[in-house]
């Protein structure tokens, strides 16, 4: 059997829950392609902490959380944590969309990888992924950010949108754009986990969105109202057969939370439960990790302009 060991961690851009048809209430198909997969596991009460890129992404790779937002400045990373334990890591950054900061980005980082397209990010872990006997790769997809016209036109199957038929007055002109957006994206990583499918590997996929989106008639945008739509999005995780057999007990931990209440303070814990990092005690939160038996559901909290808020109060 092989030793391949290979981890992603594919952090989207404003995809909201509300519009992936993997949530079983979208009647549009936005992601037929993931929905095909065998050994997916879509989460529904995942909440982003932030609704900015800015807020969001330092939560979702450290400890940090809106409550004790400062550990994202004084704590390493994710991937520092792969690093430390013998992996060779990777960050694929999309020029305006990278968050450099040395202190939860470039540290521990093998290779930096520039792409200018998400389907050029998808190409990067893919050639890692062959190369590398035991890999943690980190990206930021383009995804459905603002103006929703990340998608090819061999893509544009909800029609009439914003970006090609800007003379025709819909009200739906920007949902149609938007949801294009996420048909792309599912397409991409529903590709990458193909490719992952032949290696042979134990391995895993996380995805979850920054933050979601507020859409209207006439615009799209994040940040300012901080609405449900805002902070409720996709994450949902992929596992390869090697890895399933390897952790059935995990899997199953898995399988019963998939309606848990949790958020960006999960995922830190839960990526290293199931790669079988061992945080020393004083770092370790056993009931956040969502793979793990001990996993409890705890008060969740957002960065809301600088205010911690109660999600679960309001």
């Amino acid at each position: 059997s092989s030793n391949k060991e290979i981890y992603v961690l594919a952090i989207g851009e404003s995809m909201r829950y509300a519009n992936c048809s993997l949530n079983g209430i979208y009647t549009r198909e936005t992601m037929p392609k993931l929905a095909q997969q065998p050994n997916l596991l879509f989460f529904h009460d995942y909440y982003a902490s932030g609704c900015t890129t800015s807020t969001s992404v330092p939560m979702i790779i450290t400890r940090a959380t809106a409550k004790d937002n400062a550990l994202s400045y004084q704590e390493r990373s994710i991937v520092q944590v792969f690093k430390e334990n013998g992996f060779t890591t990777a960050v694929v950054q999309r020029g305006l969309f990278a968050q450099p900061s040395s202190t939860y980005l470039y540290q521990g980082v093998d290779y930096t990888r520039y792409a200018r397209t998400d389907a050029e990010v998808i190409q990067h872990v893919e050639k890692l992924s062959k190369v590398h006997d035991k890999l943690f790769v980190m990206f930021q997809l383009r995804g459905s950010h603002f103006y929703y016209d990340n998608f090819p036109p061999e893509f544009n199957t909800f029609r009439p949108n914003n970006i090609h038929d800007k003379d025709v007055v819909s009200d739906s002109l920007y949902i149609n754009a938007y949801d294009n957006t996420i048909l792309y994206t599912d397409h991409l990583l529903s590709a990458m986990i193909d490719s992952l499918k032949t290696l042979q590997a134990t391995a895993a996929v996380w995805y979850v969105s920054d933050h979601g989106q507020t859409i209207t008639a006439t615009q799209g945008w994040h940040g300012t109202v901080c609405d449900e739509d805002e902070y409720h999005v996709p994450f949902f995780v992929w596992y390869s057969d090697m890895y399933g057999n390897a952790n059935a007990d995990m899997i199953s931990c898995l399988q019963n939370n998939v309606r848990a209440s949790i958020n960006s303070d999960n995922v830190f814990y839960t990526i290293c439960g199931m790669t079988h990092i061992q945080l020393p005690d004083k770092y370790a939160q056993p009931t956040w990790d969502i793979s793990s038996t001990d996993f409890a559901p705890h008060p969740r909290k957002l960065l809301v302009g600088g205010r911690v808020v109660g999600l679960d109060e309001q």
